[in-house]
């Protein structure tokens, strides 16, 4: 855990150290996303020059995602009692 968020621990990286430690069924949940008003507002426009405004949307909303996701997350695995 850091708490300072100095070195944050990446949630792919997480669930494979609890996979790799025999925890089963790992899973990731994501919460505390970003206010919708802070993402980048997509460009209006038509698609009248063959959809170079679509596809420049999406590349927003894919960086929005990378940028603006959720701020936390959770891993949670189970461990067998049995040895």
């Amino acid at each position: 855990m850091d708490l300072t968020h100095i070195r944050p621990i990446h949630p792919e990286t997480m669930k494979f150290v609890l996979e790799s430690t025999g925890f089963q069924d790992v899973e990731l949940k994501f919460s505390g996303p970003v206010e919708a008003l802070m993402r980048i507002p997509p460009l209006p426009g038509s698609d009248a020059d063959g959809g170079t405004m679509q596809e420049f949307n999406r590349g927003v909303e894919r960086l929005n995602d990378l940028l603006y996701g959720c701020q936390d997350y959770a891993v949670i695995g189970r461990k067998s009692s049995h040895p």
